[in-house]
């Protein structure tokens, strides 16, 4: 029988990165694939940019590939944006665990 894989959502809006995947994601994924006997249940979603992406495109991606958890990096340049994109996230999927953190 196939194991339930559970999807993992980082949003990160970071000003000093230009392009590429955001240090926290890629620290936060190789410490869980490094110390985790369930690696296998979790997909790590492709973290998001700003500048790529709208909270309507999320919210798609979302409607996709439905969030277990959905972690939002927030900084002072990004709060506004990560509120909404929290709250519209968890008005879709309400079953959702909503994780902040940030400075």
């Amino acid at each position: 029988m196939p194991t339930k894989k559970y999807n993992f959502y980082l949003a990160v809006k970071d000003l000093f990165i230009e392009r590429g995947v955001p240090l926290l994601w890629c620290s936060a994924k190789t410490f869980y694939e490094e110390n985790s006997n369930k690696v296998d249940q979790w997909n790590w979603m492709d973290p998001w940019f700003a500048e790529d992406y709208s909270v309507d495109e999320i919210l798609e991606e979302c409607k996709r590939n439905p969030p277990h958890v959905f972690g939002c990096s927030v900084f002072v340049w990004n709060e506004a944006f990560m509120l909404d994109l929290g709250r519209r996230v968890k008005e879709q999927h309400p079953d959702c665990l909503m994780v902040y953190g940030g400075p």
